[in-house]
């Protein structure tokens, strides 16, 4: 038996022994959990189309055996995530002034808590996928009129 197993059973024996299993755990109403979730999968979701174009384009500079260019918007887009993270989850000053007005500014202020990961991770995804489509374009693969345009029905 391997020391996760081990570490796991531990963890089923202490819960079986308050007679609550993991499922009552984490469906209770009133936990903490949701008030994170829902923000977080919220601002994630933006991020998904992004990542799909940033797959497609890593994929295709792959394809054509050129991996120093998905390195090099990797890198770039992981720096950018790696800057965001702390500002947007512990926020760039502590305390917002009263006299502010915008909810947005001073959210920045004070940060956005578990939500600014992903807020973070979406922008650096977005900002990943413009630089692939940029390439993309540039390289006359794709076309952005053929990119906007919606698919059309097989005849």
């Amino acid at each position: 038996m391997k020391m996760e197993q081990y570490i796991d059973v531990g963890k089923r024996n202490r819960l079986s022994q308050k007679g609550l299993s993991l499922t009552d755990c984490l469906s209770q109403k009133g936990t903490s959990v949701m008030a994170f979730a829902v923000p977080y999968l919220r601002l994630r979701a933006f991020g998904m189309l992004p990542a799909l174009l940033s797959s497609c384009g890593f994929a295709a500079y792959n394809g054509m055996l050129n991996t120093v260019t998905p390195l090099k918007v990797t890198l770039t887009t992981n720096l950018i995530n790696m800057i965001l993270d702390p500002l947007f989850i512990f926020g760039i000053g502590r305390g917002a002034s009263a006299t502010q007005s915008s909810f947005i500014l001073s959210s920045l202020q004070n940060g956005f808590g578990a939500a600014g990961a992903a807020a973070a991770t979406s922008v650096s995804e977005i900002i990943s996928s413009c630089i692939y489509v940029k390439l993309l374009i540039r390289r006359k693969l794709v076309k952005l009129s053929r990119l906007l345009k919606p698919p059309s029905p097989v005849e």
